[in-house]
C-alpha cells in the first residue's frame, strides 16, 4: 500500500509538472536595470520591371547603363544596445537605445553600389512605464541630421510597436495576433504600413517557448510632389524562440515575399521582393547606467 501511495504521489507530481510545461505566461517586455544586446541581419532581393516602356525610354536607360529588369540586392547588419535604468517613484524608468553600428551593402544588376555611410554612436533616450509604454525624449550622437533623426524616430516607433503583444496565459497550439500600424514621412514620401502577425505556440522545452509566425503586410508610399504612388502586399512565415524567464525573444527569423506596383504617368512598374531577416537578442541583469 505504501509503495502504491508513493507511486501515486510521484505520478501526481509528474502530471502537475507536465501540465505546467504545456502552458506559459507570455509577456514580452523590457524591465528595469537590464541590458539587451540585439543583432539584426537582413537581406533583400528585388526584381523590378516596367510595362508600357517605349523603345525610346528603353534606349535612354541603356545609354545610362541600366538594363531591365532591375535586379537589386541588399544586405544590412545592425547592432543595438538597450540599457534600462532604475524604477522611480512615478513607476517609470529611463531607457537608452544605442545604435552601435549599421552597415549596408548592395548590388544593382550585379554591380556593386556605392556604400552608404555607416551609422554608429547614435543614442535615443526614452522613458518607459512598467507596461512598456515607451516615450522618445531625445536623440543624440554624431550630429544626426534631420533625415536621420526622422528615420531613427520611425525605427523607435517600430520597436515600440513590436512589444505591443497581449499579455496572456497560453498553451501549446494557442495563437496570439499582433497588429502593427506604422505611419511616417521620409524624404517627402508618406509611408503607411499595416502588419498582421499570428504567433502560434508549438513547443515548450528547457525554459524556451517556440512559436511559428504567419505574417501579412500592406504598404502604401505616396510622393505627393510627383504624384507617384507605390502599393504593395506581402506574406511570409517565420519562427520565434522566446525566453520564458527573461520574458523576451531570444531569436526571431522571418522570410517574406512582396509584390509591388507603382504608376507614374503612363508607366507601370511592377516588382517582386524576397526579404529575409534574423534577430538575435541577449539579455543581462544589472545594466550599467
Amino acid at each position: 500500500m505504501i509503495r502504491y501511495a508513493s507511486l501515486l504521489v510521484i505520478l501526481s507530481f509528474w502530471m502537475i509538472s507536465a501540465k505546467a510545461q504545456r502552458s506559459i505566461l507570455f509577456k514580452i517586455k523590457y524591465v528595469p536595470e537590464h541590458k539587451y544586446e540585439s543583432t539584426v541581419s537582413m537581406t533583400s532581393n528585388i526584381e523590378m520591371n516596367f510595362e508600357n516602356l517605349s523603345k525610346e525610354d528603353s534606349d535612354k536607360l541603356m545609354k545610362k547603363g541600366i538594363t531591365i529588369p532591375l535586379l537589386l540586392s541588399t544586405s544590412t547588419i545592425s547592432d543595438l544596445t538597450i540599457s534600462t535604468g532604475k524604477l522611480n517613484t512615478q513607476n517609470t524608468y529611463p531607457i537608452i537605445f544605442k545604435v552601435n553600428s549599421v552597415k549596408e551593402t548592395g548590388t544593382l544588376n550585379g554591380e556593386k553600389m556605392p556604400g552608404t555611410p555607416t551609422v554608429s554612436g547614435v543614442e535615443m533616450y526614452a522613458t518607459s512605464t512598467q507596461t512598456n509604454d515607451l516615450h522618445l525624449d531625445s536623440i543624440s550622437g554624431k550630429s544626426p541630421d534631420t533625415i536621420l533623426q526622422k528615420g531613427l524616430t520611425s525605427i523607435f516607433n517600430a520597436m515600440a510597436n513590436e512589444l505591443r503583444l497581449p499579455e496572456k496565459m497560453i498553451k501549446v497550439a494557442d495563437t496570439i495576433v499582433q497588429q502593427i500600424p506604422l505611419n511616417m514621412t521620409m524624404n517627402g514620401i508618406d509611408v503607411a504600413i499595416a502588419v498582421k502577425a499570428t504567433y502560434k505556440l508549438v513547443s515548450i522545452k528547457k525554459g524556451l517557448a517556440k512559436f511559428d509566425i504567419d505574417q501579412s503586410s500592406q504598404l502604401i508610399m505616396n510622393k505627393k510632389e510627383t504624384r507617384q504612388v507605390l502599393t504593395g502586399t506581402g506574406r511570409g512565415h517565420g519562427e520565434m524562440t522566446y525566453d520564458i524567464k527573461r520574458n523576451f525573444p531570444k531569436t526571431i527569423s522571418r522570410d517574406l515575399s512582396f509584390d509591388f506596383e507603382m504608376k507614374y504617368k503612363d508607366k507601370l512598374m511592377k516588382a517582386k521582393a524576397q526579404i529575409n531577416s534574423f534577430y538575435f537578442f541577449d539579455v543581462a541583469d544589472n545594466a550599467v547606467n
